[in-house]
């Protein structure tokens, strides 16, 4: 017999209250696990904050426990190494007492570095950025050095006296990664917005280089070209690639042809005889520019090896003072100095002074590198060789600049600081280039 749906039996009335309690009970047990995940999620975003803010602090820390614990460094990149700098209070109550008379200028603070034969030693350390400093300019008349850092401030340093910061110039929203004085060591520039020159590349440009006659402008590519252009016509008058993989070109530097002051100021104008370049391939290639830079051939002299700077934007310096050469001989003489040049039928503008081809023999060429090293090579027109890596920083070195007249180098990198760098006291025998 069939059941009225009126007459069917409703659920038990238990079963019904039990489920209900175990609905609420996973929905509150649920609300709990949310409640605590969003507490654990609130504790983790302060900390990332904390974290955030502290990073530039804790980093200097660390630098500083480094420069204390003496922490060895390991082979490969960009492993942070050791530093042999005292903390800043130490270096700073040095450096005034060196800037009072009580040190003789540019004596070394770092008495073991005389004693181990290497031509370069630590002078001092500036410190101030609270960022990686990407680049690093000494002022025509050497007195004061600029740098630009991942802080977004350039900083001037007096370097002449009391090698402390004297200006630091903020405004820019975005890190520095160049810097240029004006011929007069009276400003400097960090590409402030402006009129500007424009010439279209087929790449983007990572480096120029603008040439003494005002007309000529060579620029360094992400293909790997380098080109020489007339800013009159806006044209590329020629071209050469780097090397045949195209690898991006980071960096151009022009050695001078000659440092003396009496004589600079005569060939203001006289274009420097070779050209370095960097790029993302662990070479540093120099370059003979030829009779008539930069409109003369390029001529590939050297491939240095030794330093990284595969994928990182490094740069590189020229020094062709007599000021530290008067300690490296040369074994070519005068009568071969000029190679398969006929003297007789060369025109005297052309062809250098003995004193020009003692400097131009023996030039000094360092670069940063993507370890926590500078390196330095003594650079001759027959040979080349690795001289020195300079030992201090922490991480990368991105950039290098030589003083104008004096064998000074300064670098700069990701620990934060600047380094500053010279001949040692107790050099030693004189160098022979090959």
């Amino acid at each position: 017999m069939d059941v009225l749906p009126s007459q069917r039996q409703p659920p038990s009335s238990s079963k019904t209250s039990s489920l209900g309690i175990n609905r609420d009970q996973q929905v509150e047990k649920l609300l709990k696990e949310v409640k605590q995940l969003k507490q654990k999620v609130d504790i983790l975003d302060k900390e990332n904050i904390a974290l955030k803010k502290s990073i530039y602090d804790l980093s200097a820390r660390y630098a500083a426990s480094i420069s204390q614990g003496g922490i060895p460094y390991k082979t490969g990149p960009f492993v942070i190494g050791n530093e042999v700098s005292p903390t800043g209070k130490e270096m700073i109550s040095k450096v005034v007492q060196e800037a009072s008379g009580d040190m003789e200028p540019f004596q070394s603070i770092y008495p073991h570095d005389t004693r181990d034969g290497k031509p370069f030693q630590l002078r001092y350390e500036l410190k101030g950025h609270l960022g990686a400093v990407y680049t690093v300019e000494f002022s025509p008349n050497g007195a004061l050095l600029a740098s630009g850092s991942f802080d977004k401030t350039v900083r001037i340093w007096d370097t002449a006296s009391a090698q402390k910061e004297t200006y630091c110039l903020k405004g820019h929203t975005l890190n520095i990664s160049d810097v240029a004085w004006t011929p007069d060591s009276s400003m400097v520039d960090t590409r402030l917005e402006g009129s500007a020159l424009v010439i279209r590349n087929d790449a983007m440009v990572n480096t120029l280089y603008a040439s003494r006659d005002g007309i000529h402008v060579i620029t360094g590519d992400a293909q790997g070209v380098l080109k020489v252009w007339d800013i009159r016509s806006k044209q590329c008058i020629s071209n050469r690639q780097n090397d045949h993989t195209q690898m991006p070109i980071t960096h151009i530097s022009i050695g001078r042809r000659s440092t003396d002051a009496s004589r600079r100021a005569i060939n203001d104008y006289d274009e420097p005889r070779y050209m370095a370049v960097n790029s993302y391939d662990n070479l540093l290639r120099v370059y003979d520019r030829g009779m008539d830079p930069p409109k003369s051939e390029l001529r590939l002299v050297h491939s240095l090896k030794g330093f990284k700077n595969k994928n990182w934007p490094i740069k590189s310096s020229f020094y062709c003072g007599s000021g530290y050469n008067s300690s490296i001989l040369s074994k070519h003489s005068v009568a071969n100095d000029y190679g398969d040049i006929d003297i007789a039928t060369t025109p005297a503008d052309y062809l250098l002074d003995p004193q020009e081809l003692k400097e131009e023999k023996s030039v000094l060429l360092a670069t940063g590198s993507a370890d926590p090293y500078a390196y330095l090579y003594n650079v001759g027109e027959d040979s080349a060789e690795l001289m020195q890596r300079l030992e201090g920083h922490t991480d990368r070195v991105y950039a290098v600049n030589f003083h104008p007249t004096e064998p000074i180098l300064a670098s700069c990198s990701a620990d934060f600081t600047v380094k500053v760098w010279g001949p040692s006291l107790n050099r030693g025998k004189k160098k022979t280039i090959n």
